[in-house]
């Protein structure tokens, strides 16, 4: 599969083969978006054959990984290279396509990747990132920052 050159898509190549090759146990790519190209067909299909529903008009994330354990759990990414990174906003909008997927939301993990931890695009916004979401950097593959809300 070729992508557009470009900062996002270095970022959602090493998603793909840094990223999941450390993180999941039997990762796959389900769904990918570019900038040139909002779907490709052989996605659509894939997607659909792991059980995500989901129409190709509403607000898909940049990646979709899945880890083919059972039960099939599923990394919403979001690639920033400027902006667009999981907001709780933009999380509730993927939940979407995880309620009219029946999937449990808790196998669901929201994945907002980075250049790295120095980059502008971080600094401009972390302090958007959802809760329960978590931060991957390209420079530093096997660093996850997870935010999560402590409970009492």
């Amino acid at each position: 599969l070729r992508i557009s050159a470009g900062p996002s898509a270095v970022i959602v190549k090493d998603v793909i083969e840094q990223y999941a090759a450390r993180h999941l146990k039997k990762p796959a790519v389900v769904w990918l978006s570019a900038s040139d190209k909002k779907s490709y067909p052989q996605f659509v299909e894939l997607a659909a054959r792991v059980g995500l529903r989901f129409d190709l008009n509403a607000e898909l994330p940049d990646a979709i990984l899945a880890d083919m354990t059972d039960p099939v759990r599923f990394v919403f990414c979001e690639v920033i290279a400027t902006d667009g990174a999981v907001t709780e906003g933009r999380r509730d909008a993927l939940m979407q396509i995880v309620r009219q997927s029946k999937i449990p939301p808790t196998h669901i993990t929201f994945i907002s990747a980075f250049e790295d931890r120095n980059s502008s695009p971080l600094k401009k916004n972390f302090g958007k990132l959802a809760r329960d979401s978590y931060a991957w950097f390209r420079t530093e593959p096997d660093l996850l920052v997870h935010l999560f809300a402590l409970r009492s």
